[in-house]
């Protein structure tokens, strides 16, 4: 995994992964940083999606032209100059530089924002260059969709094995101030359920319990699963982990 996004999943992928059933096709309409996907066993199949075209275009650069990238990030000094001006939404003009910018601004950001410029021990360039081959490997047959998350399931070929796909989704959670392109709302989120409960597969939705959140579960029965306390600096939440199916005592992956 290369990219450092704000409520990465990487931390408590092994947690939620308790609840998945088996499956060997997987769908992800929010991949993001990629931390539910490159910390599963991978599936036989496999659909992802990010509607941010920056996320997008780092992952197609990635396996388009991965020694140009490897090249450009070694060779791209870390200034604040740099930094700042990148924070400030300046674009460059080809794929490839945007790329490096975004993976930048978005992995040496204090909490994967582009506001302050995170100086410490450890160096993120180093680290996006030794895990930059195993995620060019892993993504290397995956099916990767930049498209709004009411299409996905329209560009999956999963009609015949219905019983053998399952969905996770980790949408932008309401009211928390992300530093995605747009905001979620509760248009979104109820527009989520409905394409959700109307794919026919088995599905997952990461949220905290929010009201409305909460309401949604009850009125469409779903179950309503507590996976831990979040804390930050201003407040903390429940996480939790919606599901249209019973939990399954043990889990294997195709």
């Amino acid at each position: 995994m290369i990219l450092n996004r704000l409520g990465n999943k990487t931390k408590i992928a092994g947690e939620i992964q308790k609840y998945f059933p088996q499956h060997a096709i997987y769908i992800e309409p929010f991949f993001g940083a990629g931390g539910m996907f490159f910390n599963k066993p991978k599936a036989k199949y496999n659909f992802v999606n990010d509607f941010d075209d920056d996320v997008y275009n780092l992952y197609r650069q990635l396996l388009d032209n991965k020694e140009e990238l490897i090249r450009m990030i070694e060779m791209t000094p870390v200034t604040e100059t740099q930094f700042k001006q990148w924070g400030k939404g300046k674009r460059e003009d080809t794929p490839l530089l945007n790329a490096i910018r975004f993976l930048f601004i978005s992995n040496f950001g204090l909490y994967g924002k582009p506001d302050t410029l995170r100086i410490g021990a450890v160096n993120p360039k180093k680290a996006i260059l030794e895990h930059i081959d195993i995620t060019f490997e892993y993504l290397g047959d995956v099916y990767f969709f930049n498209c709004d998350f009411r299409k996905v399931f329209k560009k999956c070929d999963y009609k015949g094995n219905i019983e053998k796909c399952f969905c996770y989704c980790d949408p932008p959670y309401l009211e928390t101030g992300s530093n995605y392109s747009a905001d979620f709302t509760e248009q979104d989120s109820f527009d989520l359920f409905d394409v959700l409960q109307g794919s026919g597969v088995k599905w997952a939705m990461s949220e905290f319990n929010h009201p409305f959140i909460l309401q949604q579960a009850e009125e469409r029965k779903l179950k309503v699963n507590y996976i831990g306390e979040r804390k930050n600096i201003m407040n903390k939440r429940i996480e939790v982990l919606l599901t249209n199916y019973e939990i399954p005592q043990y889990n294997l992956f195709d």
